[in-house]
């Protein structure tokens, strides 16, 4: 059984504190037992590849970025360059991956477009997060996505959910976001799910690219996870795509 760990979204020179996210990529076949980072199966077929992601508990992510950037990186390896870009499917989607510019670790995925309705504040989103929001969002399906903005980077990083009441609260992941100068920042709480607050969250990113189009007219920009471990990754919201790049290494998270 072939398997690799890989350090997604991590930083690079001044940004090196910025962790990132750790992804174990196996070929073909799960391992045994899960582990203490997000597991990836990754299978070649024909005309495209198979993935499959879940979590250190052995459940399944319905749509995880930093596995499917973990598998692209992988697949990009032991496949024909000439071919890029690469196809990927999951049970929940499908999307293309690429080398992007800058080097064999830069790697660049692109996505549907997902659909963003605005709506108002929950009442008591500020009980949940310590913190105002002043506008909202939803994603997908009642359990995937609320995107929650408040003023500034500054109540981004303030922010101190209270997992219980999340999870009391809603079935869907929050987002917490701000546009700070340098670009959008953002923390992601899932507590429902399991992970109270993720390091670096590529899926999390795709959304916060259509929302920012939408909110700002944002076509591009560098986007900054402040979390603990902290992540930085690209985001390029197109009319019927966005596009997630981020840093792709061996071996485990700096």
């Amino acid at each position: 059984m072939k398997s690799w760990l890989l350090s997604c979204m991590h930083g690079r020179g001044d940004d090196r504190a910025m962790r990132g996210n750790a992804a174990e990529v196996y070929l073909d076949v799960w391992p045994a037992r899960a582990t203490t980072a997000t597991q990836v199966r990754l299978r070649r077929r024909e005309a495209d590849w198979a993935v499959d992601a879940r979590d250190t508990r052995g459940n399944p992510i319905r749509f995880c970025g930093h596995g499917a950037l973990a598998a692209a990186r992988v697949a990009l390896d032991q496949g024909d360059l000439a071919a890029e870009p690469l196809v990927f499917v999951s049970a929940a989607q499908r999307w293309t991956g690429r080398r992007a510019t800058g080097g064999a670790e830069q790697i660049s995925l692109s996505f549907a477009r997902p659909p963003l309705t605005a709506c108002p504040v929950p009442p008591g989103a500020a009980l949940w997060l310590g913190v105002e929001p002043h506008a909202a969002a939803t994603s997908g399906a009642d359990d995937d996505y609320l995107v929650l903005e408040v003023a500034g980077a500054d109540q981004v990083r303030q922010a101190q959910p209270d997992a219980a009441a999340i999870c009391a609260a809603t079935r869907r992941a929050l987002v917490l976001t701000s546009l700070a100068a340098s670009g959008p920042v953002f923390r992601y709480f899932a507590p429902q799910y399991g992970d109270t607050e993720d390091t670096a969250t590529g899926s999390a990113a795709v959304q916060l690219g259509a929302y920012w189009r939408e909110r700002a007219g944002l076509d591009a920009a560098d986007y900054v996870q402040l979390s603990a471990g902290g992540g930085r990754m690209s985001v390029r919201c197109h009319t019927d795509t966005v596009e997630l790049s981020a840093r792709v290494e061996y071996g485990a998270a700096p």
